[in-house]
């Protein structure tokens, strides 16, 4: 973008934490887990951005909650770009795995995904040489502003079932991004959250790059929850 190269998944995969914190406390009669660091992405003459992530568990429930705050600390507007890679692998991801992806509107994105029209929810075990397969995803979100997709495998572990949910706030991240690969040695499909589905260069000429003015802040939050049973799927799918 404007001749300066990013790198695979942009400079701040490169970049250490700093102001590393953790701790855990009670909270009534359930405990508390936190940690916490600081990743600051500084170009001279350029860019100051400051990357804060706590990411929280409780001791009662096989939940995990990654709370990210974005701020532009510099002078100057500046771009704000951001994809979450969530991989999904067995034994989540059989042949037997369901996906519940409520209220999107569903775009194949590639060649591979438009000749497996509507395939975005079938899966199969590991096969040979499969080219690999790309959606969009577009939500309304719920009434408090969030997205859930739920990913179930009701006959893991002898039809106990297994699955996880992701519940994200939308306001930020309006895109969801489904990479699928279901290949002999690459088996995975990834749901990532994502601010644009276009690169840098593409929404910088389309006008509609966003950027965070100075001392501008945003919040990112997603919850993942694993869901050890059946019993434990249908409570989050049935009300």
């Amino acid at each position: 973008d404007e001749g300066k190269e990013y790198g695979l998944h942009g400079r701040i995969s490169n970049l250490s934490a700093e102001k590393i914190f953790y701790d855990g406390r009670w909270n009534g009669e359930d405990f508390v887990f936190i940690i916490q660091g600081t990743v600051r992405e500084v170009v001279v003459l350029d860019y100051n951005f400051e990357f804060k992530r706590k990411i929280t568990t409780l001791l009662s429930e096989p939940k995990l909650i990654v709370e990210d705050t974005i701020s532009n600390i510099g002078h100057s507007p500046a771009p704000y770009m951001i994809l979450y890679h969530i991989n999904i692998g067995w034994p989540v991801l059989d042949e037997n795995l369901k996906v519940f992806i409520p209220g999107s509107i569903t775009t194949p994105m590639n060649n591979e995904a438009k000749r497996k029209k509507n395939s975005h929810l079938s899966f199969t075990g590991p096969l040979k040489d499969l080219s690999y397969e790309l959606y969009l995803h577009e939500f309304t979100p719920d009434k408090d502003g969030f997205v859930t997709i739920i990913l179930l495998n009701p006959l893991f572990d002898s039809e106990n079932g297994l699955g996880l949910s992701i519940r994200y706030l939308h306001a930020n991240l309006p895109y969801l991004i489904q990479f699928k690969k279901l290949s002999k040695g690459e088996y995975f499909c990834s749901f990532e959250p994502a601010s644009s589905f276009e690169n840098r260069a593409t929404q910088r000429e389309r006008k509609n790059l966003r950027m965070l003015e100075p001392f501008e802040t945003i919040t990112n939050l997603i919850e993942f929850a694993v869901l050890p049973s059946n019993d434990s799927i249908n409570d989050h799918i049935i009300p």
